[in-house]
């Protein structure tokens, strides 16, 4: 019996001995969970600071690059207007008429040639004139 007790004795001190070692190794898994957790989230936290100066650094960059193609393009049209202002007085422009603008258009519209277009409108009948003026 005495050996059954000691033999019981000493599995009770292994077993507890076993119960302090879980615990401390549960406590260790603990603390190196939460300082990888730590860790991950200054990582994610240092991730996003750089992203956001990437960001203000590209936005920076295509600002001036805007600025400098508007700048390029209002001196290329400044360009091409005084070019076109030169060459204006040179040339002119005339519309160009062709048989179906010039049968759309009334004799109102057509150019003046210096003929008489007089002779195209048609002329009140005496008719017409003597209803307009009794109905004054």
């Amino acid at each position: 019996m005495f050996l059954l007790k000691e033999n019981n004795l000493k599995l009770n001190e292994f077993i507890d001995t076993l119960e302090k070692e879980h615990e401390e190794r549960i406590k260790l898994s603990k603390e190196i969970y939460n300082q990888k957790c730590v860790d991950i989230f200054e990582e994610h936290k240092q991730m996003g600071e750089n992203a956001y100066k990437e960001y203000e650094e590209k936005k920076i960059y295509l600002k001036r690059n805007l600025i400098k193609q508007l700048e390029e393009n209002k001196k290329l049209a400044l360009q091409e207007c005084q070019n076109m202002e030169l060459n204006q007085e040179s040339t002119d422009i005339k519309p160009v008429y062709t048989r179906r603008i010039l049968r759309r258009r009334t004799a109102n519209d057509l150019p003046y040639n210096g003929n008489d277009t007089s002779k195209r409108k048609k002329q009140p009948t005496p008719d017409i004139l003597l209803k307009y003026w009794v109905l004054l």
